[in-house]
């Protein structure tokens, strides 16, 4: 199988537990591309090897996604993310509903995707119900508002069927047998979040950032954008309503406790940084 990637940046991968599961049986380890080509086809119960561009499909996902990162001293190696832990454990331990919570967050919310996966579910939930030919017709429009440099059917199509796949390894579509037609899965309603509940998630996040992946080390900074990601996945929230939380408890006594750093110019490319007062912020330490 080649590799078959859009000029969005989504590679098509229609076995995203599969995907997901290799990677967790690689739990607590060292990560790289080889070593996961070989969990991969093992799950699979695969009788030959894949090729490299069926690997790269699979490796480069969980990259983009954020379920994986590279490791502090090498590009090369790397280790399941804080938000990749946790989606790991509710699979293994067979917490399917928290499974899924985690990884529609993870889609939702993700810097570069995101967009893509928000405007294809509400899509469906606006039509309720779509056929195949319905969710291309919408990615193709979605390609020129979006301004893809390519559009070809081949783009439409990996574009399609991935948003398909990924979205209903969430739980945020159904599908039918045949994989043509595709519905919205109703949402449970969200009970308001208090403060207090926000900060309590937030500090124990946090603690957890703390700890190194070199035993007994432990961060005096940690990254706030990746505190928003296990912090909107552990609560099921967006990154705006993590921003306002946030910026509510600096603007309380809370925020005494909260100190907020900055960091060169290249730290903050392509992401979806945090903002107070008008400057934007890349690290964070709170008093515990």
């Amino acid at each position: 199988m080649s590799a078959r990637r859009s000029s969005s940046g989504l590679m098509l991968v229609e076995d995203p537990k599969d995907t997901i599961r290799a990677l967790c049986e690689l739990n607590n380890a060292t990560i790289n591309w080889h070593s996961y080509k070989e969990k991969y086809e093992k799950v699979k119960s695969l009788s030959r090897s894949i090729s490299s561009q069926h690997n790269d499909t699979h490796f480069y996902s969980l990259s983009i996604y954020g379920i994986i990162r590279p490791t502090e001293s090498s590009k090369t190696e790397y280790r399941i993310s804080p938000v990749g832990k946790g989606l790991c454990k509710s699979l293994t331990e067979g917490h399917i509903d928290d499974y899924k919570k985690i990884l529609s967050n993870i889609l939702l919310n993700n810097p570069k995707k995101g967009r893509l996966y928000r405007e294809f579910i509400n899509f469906v939930k606006i039509r309720n119900k779509a056929s195949y030919d319905d969710v291309l017709g919408f990615t193709k429009e979605l390609a020129d508002r979006i301004s893809l440099k390519r559009k070809s059917k081949e783009t439409i199509e990996i574009i399609s069927r991935t948003l398909m796949a990924w979205s209903e390894e969430a739980g945020m579509i159904g599908r039918d047998k045949d994989r043509k037609t595709v519905w919205f899965v109703s949402e449970l309603p969200k009970p308001e979040l208090a403060m207090q509940a926000f900060w309590e998630v937030l500090l124990d996040k946090y603690k957890q950032l703390r700890h190194s992946e070199i035993f007994g080390i432990e961060h005096i900074y940690v990254d706030i954008l990746e505190l928003r990601t296990i912090v909107c996945a552990d609560l099921s929230i967006t990154t705006e309503d993590f921003d306002a939380y946030l910026t509510s408890l600096l603007d309380s006594k809370v925020g005494d406790k909260i100190r907020l750093y900055g960091a060169p110019t290249s730290f903050f490319t392509d992401k979806e940084n945090f903002t107070y007062k008008g400057k934007v912020y890349a690290y964070i330490t709170i008093k515990v």
